[in-house]
């Protein structure tokens, strides 16, 4: 009987990739009983191309978040509906043309195509796994249950190529997803891939149980052990060992990772992993692991430098039981919180001595016992003045000075807020490339309590002659008119046409409360070259005595000889308490507005009490005729200018002890 079509043919093994062809004969008592019929072009269909896809790989993202800035080599399992690379080795064995359509699928997996989402996620898409060059592509903006890349490069047939996608995964721990790879044509045949793996990849399983981790710390400062406390809910997650990882930077002890009596009774123990530093594991008594809440306090080494709660800054806790991983959780770190303000006040004279004044704000107090310790670069040298009551500082007990470094152990307590110490500073010949100090305050145990590190040292002046300087006053009685006596020395003259410029003029910044005489004149005591009138300028508000070496900005000063030079000038003591910024500062300026200071000379105050240094005689020397600035009197720009600039080194003024 006639056959009437359709004609079904069943187990047909396809030929190579391409168009297929065939060619159908009947057959009656196994000869031909008909004549052959050919079916090709575009009666017939095209041979789809395989892919294989290889090395299946799931890994959560860094945006969830995850381990970003953490540790790199950090690799932990995704969980149900967590945002996940996906990564395949595909192989195309007909390869593909510009303009193709890859088409990956995975349902109940879905593909986020969004900007945000993707942040974090690392670089995506296809490059030629034997490290060749990245294949460009087009995203689809769809997304949904099937992601489209649209090839703007070919890929070459039998070539390995990695695959990156982003994916959010189902969810259930079993999904029973299967991945899809197809390449479609544009204007190929409705229905069918110009390549596929027949939906031949298997699928994943992530974690079903989320672990529920936060942090609690108070304030870090840098460089300090900083207690934190861990609390952990396992859930079902059931752990033999929580593994933690703190973000880059800190580091935990050498020995046990626990502090003090530890709230939880079910942590046995706590240490590094081999080989990592900021990374620990916590072992638990019962086998299984406990589902109640734990909770650890850790020692860490917080870093030097401050740090932010943001970015970088997360923990990851991973449980695992039986040496797989049985979940894991992110908790939010602590931040890193340096003192509030350090800064260096000294001249930076070559291969010289001076002094040097610490100033600086802090939040914390220190009890009697504690100590600051100043940490110069290698090239410097620190060591304390012969009396303890030069550092500048109250209830000094001790100062020991080593090399680059300097200890000074206090006798009673230091409260917070803005103090100040001088100190002997060896300078070196050249600015060191790291010209960084650092500051820390611990208290009596060795804790620190604050720090500022990398607080920004001097530039070395070449040509600077300024070795030395002193204050001397007439009284040191409350709210009494004192003479006060800058002198410093010389030691090689300084000519405007060296290395160094020119000094056009000279500034003494008093400290907080101090009120300057303006009806007193300024001494030049000792022949310091200076215009014949009006070379000096008090200003009242702003604590300023201005010394002119020049009468007009555009004047080259005449030469400064070697030897010593003093200037005399009039203040009032404060009323009830000295300041603690007790520091006065002797600047040497490029310009008559002291906008621009070549050099600043640190001098340690003195307190109510001291014996004074100078005696009650009128000193001899020449005030000539200068200027001053009486109280409530505005100030010439120029004055107002230089005052701002002398007052940005002083802090703001400190309570009353």
């Amino acid at each position: 009987a006639p056959l009437a079509p359709p004609l079904v043919l069943d187990g047909v093994r396809l030929s190579e990739p391409g168009p297929a062809a065939f060619r159908v004969a009947s057959l009656r008592g196994g000869a031909k009983a008909d004549e052959a019929l050919s079916v090709s072009g575009a009666a017939a269909f095209p041979v789809p191309g395989r892919i294989t896809a290889e090395e299946p790989r799931l890994a959560a993202t860094a945006s969830e978040p995850l381990v970003n800035g953490t540790q790199p080599e950090l690799e932990l399992r995704p969980r149900v509906n967590d945002l996940c690379v996906a990564a395949f080795r595909l192989t195309f064995n007909a390869g593909a043309l510009p303009g193709d359509v890859l088409v990956v699928s995975a349902p109940p997996f879905a593909f986020p195509t969004d900007e945000a989402a993707a942040a974090g996620a690392g670089r995506l898409g296809l490059t030629a796994a034997d490290g060749g060059a990245e294949v460009r592509t087009l995203v689809g903006a769809e997304g949904g249950e099937a992601l489209r890349l649209t090839l703007l490069d070919p890929l070459e047939p039998g070539r390995p190529y990695a695959l990156r996608v982003l994916t959010r995964a189902g969810p259930l721990a079993e999904n029973g997803e299967r991945w899809r790879f197809e390449t479609r044509r544009p204007g190929g045949p409705d229905g069918l891939p110009a390549s596929t793996n027949d939906e031949g990849a298997e699928g994943f399983a992530p974690l079903a149980q989320p672990l529920v981790a936060s942090l609690e710390a108070g304030r870090v400062a840098p460089g300090s052990l900083a207690e934190v406390r861990l609390n952990v809910e396992p859930g079902r997650a059931g752990p033999e060992q929580l593994r933690v990882w703190a973000p880059r930077g800190l580091r935990f002890p050498a020995g046990s990772c626990l502090r003090g009596a530890n709230p939880s009774p079910a942590i046995l123990s706590c240490r590094r992993l081999a080989g990592q530093e900021s990374a620990v594991e916590l072992q638990l008594a019962a086998a299984g692991g406990p589902s109640l809440p734990l909770s650890a306090l850790l020692g860490v080494h917080a870093p030097a430098a401050p740090r932010g709660a943001a970015e970088g800054n997360l923990w990851v806790v991973q449980a695992r039981a039986r040496g797989a991983e049985t979940g894991w959780g992110a908790a939010e770190g602590f931040e890193v919180t340096e003192m509030e303000h350090a800064r260096l006040v000294y001249a930076g004279a070559p291969a010289t001595e001076a002094h040097m004044a610490v100033i600086f704000k802090t939040t914390q107090g220190l009890a009697a016992g504690g100590t600051l310790e100043l940490l110069a670069p290698e090239a410097y040298s620190l060591s304390c003045p012969a009396q303890a009551a030069a550092l500048g500082l109250r209830g000094v007990r001790l100062c020991s000075g080593l090399d680059n470094s300097l200890r000074v152990v206090l006798s009673e307590a230091m409260a917070p807020g803005s103090h100040a110490l001088v100190v002997h500073l060896g300078n070196p010949a050249f600015t060191p490339a790291d010209n960084r100090f650092a500051l820390v305050l611990r208290d009596r145990h060795s804790s620190v309590r604050d720090a500022r590190m990398g607080v920004p040292g001097r530039p070395i002046v070449q040509g600077l002659g300024i070795l030395a300087s002193r204050l001397a006053f007439s009284s040191s009685t409350a709210f009494a008119q004192a003479e006060v006596r800058v002198s410093f020395h010389v030691a090689t003259a300084i000519d405007p046409y060296q290395v160094m410029g020119a000094v056009r003029a000279l500034q003494i910044v008093a400290p907080e409360r101090f009120l300057l005489i303006t009806r007193e004149p300024v001494l030049n005591l000792d022949g310091l070259p200076t215009p014949e009138t009006r070379w000096f300028h008090l200003l009242y508000t702003e604590r300023l005595v201005r010394v002119d070496l020049v009468r007009s900005e555009g004047d080259q000063p005449d030469v400064i000889p070697a030897g010593d030079y003093r200037l005399s000038f009039q203040v009032r003591l404060p009323e009830f308490w000295m300041p603690n910024i007790n520091i006065w500062v002797l600047s040497l300026c490029r310009n008559l507005r002291c906008s621009e200071i070549i050099a600043d000379v640190a001098m340690a105050g003195f307190r109510f009490g001291d014996a004074p240094t100078l005696g009650g005689g009128e000193a001899e020397g020449s005030s000539q005729q200068g200027g001053a600035q009486p109280r409530h009197r505005a100030l010439p720009g120029p004055l107002v200018a230089c005052a701002s600039v002398a007052l940005a080194w002083l802090a703001a003024p400190a309570a009353p002890p």
